[in-house]
């Protein structure tokens, strides 16, 4: 995979020190230090055994509603479609302490709007619902 990664980097454009193939570049350091860790652990055999395998109609299911997701983030908004994605997901993989999962979607929305809409400029879809108040 860091193969793939470091390709991908040698088109990019060289504009200054810090340009867009950082990122792919933490992303190998990142995979490779874990791969290490990983390596370690199995030579050592210290390391968990592997879960029971799940059903795939589960896996099928949840691939159909990140399918879903992504197709009415244009239409719904970025941040109303994420929201909902956000605690369904969680509800549906089982977890069910409602107040943390309501900060865990509130707080990645307001991460988000903070750091990629007002800082970064990232222009992301706000929808019909949430226009009158972010724009």
């Amino acid at each position: 995979m860091c193969g793939v990664f470091y390709t991908q980097t040698l088109d990019f454009p060289e504009l200054e020190d810090v340009g867009p193939e950082v990122v792919p570049y933490l992303w190998m350091i990142i995979i490779v230090v874990f791969c290490i860790f990983l390596v370690f652990q199995a030579v050592r055999k210290s390391g968990d055994p592997d879960p029971e395998p799940g059903q795939l109609r589960t896996l099928f299911i949840y691939v159909a509603f990140i399918i879903f997701y992504l197709l009415v983030i244009e239409s719904a908004g970025y941040f109303l479609s994420t929201f909902i994605f956000l605690v369904v997901s969680m509800l549906y993989l089982g977890f069910r302490k409602r107040l943390a999962i309501v900060a865990t979607s509130l707080s990645w929305i307001v991460f988000s709007y903070t750091i990629f809409y007002k800082l970064l400029y990232i222009p992301l879809p706000v929808g019909p619902f949430l226009s009158p108040w972010i724009e």
